[in-house]
């Protein structure tokens, strides 16, 4: 049964902007998809070592 899709899917990445350290894996990733039937965004966990903002100490990171 073929059934169509609707909506889209993309992945936005996030890195420091400045330099090559996206080639070593310096980067995020959040996985996203829309569904235009149940007007909904689905946002996956992001994926990925790098952080725009500095660890604050004494708080658990995720």
């Amino acid at each position: 049964m073929n059934r169509a899709i609707h909506g889209c899917a993309w992945l936005d990445a996030d890195d420091a902007g400045n330099g090559y350290g996206y080639q070593k894996g310096q980067y995020a990733t959040i996985a996203m998809r829309r569904n235009d039937t149940t007007h909904t965004l689905l946002l996956a966990a992001r994926q990925g070592l790098f952080s725009l903002v500095e660890p604050t100490p004494g708080v658990e990171q995720p």
